[in-house]
């Protein structure tokens, strides 16, 4: 399992959800973590496109989104931002 490694932001959000989003976003961090192409992220990670290398959104529910960066020993998350958001910062480069 890679280390993971919370920005600020990441964790500013994830302690504003609710306690089940809370909870699902922990799991599919903890997957994540393990194996970013486990069979439990099946259409719930996409790798983004034209931005860092190695970095993935992960859907947590049809509003929310995780980034991530995935490198060899550890594994970022970056915020947890609304899908609305999330456009605004990465259509361009998807």
């Amino acid at each position: 399992m890679k280390d993971i490694i919370i920005s600020k932001a990441a964790f500013t959000a994830l302690n504003s959800l609710n306690t089940t989003d809370r909870d699902k976003a922990e799991k599919l961090i903890k997957i994540a973590a393990v194996n970013e192409n486990d069979t439990m992220l099946l259409n719930l990670i996409y790798k983004l496109k034209g931005v860092e290398t190695n970095m993935f959104a992960i859907k947590l529910g049809t509003k929310l989104r995780i980034i991530i960066q995935v490198e060899e020993q550890s594994l970022k998350v970056l915020d947890i931002l609304n899908h609305d958001l999330f456009i605004r910062y990465f259509h361009n480069k998807s």
